[in-house]
């Protein structure tokens, strides 16, 4: 398609031609719609950290638990062969 600046749709011949597709359309400026991509992306980063945070402490939660299992399974066997 091309590399073309968000200024491209501040042209006069794009407007017109918007107008002319559908008239009740206004179209944004350059720096509106890039302030809307980065609110957006913005968003979109803090959800994805906010979801990786979420699943590091689910994973720090089984690691221990994981970890808890392996002594209790470890005292046994020193239970069962230490004092035989």
């Amino acid at each position: 398609m091309g590399n073309y600046s968000f200024a491209s749709i501040e042209s006069k011949d794009f407007r017109n031609l918007i107008n002319y597709l559908h008239k009740d359309v206004s179209v944004p400026s350059a720096n509106t719609v890039k302030k809307e991509i980065m609110n957006t992306f913005n968003d979109n980063t803090k959800k994805i950290q906010q979801i990786l945070q979420v699943n590091k402490l689910y994973l720090l939660h089984i690691k221990f638990i994981f970890l808890l299992i392996v002594l209790i399974l470890y005292r046994k066997y020193l239970v069962k062969y230490l004092l035989l």
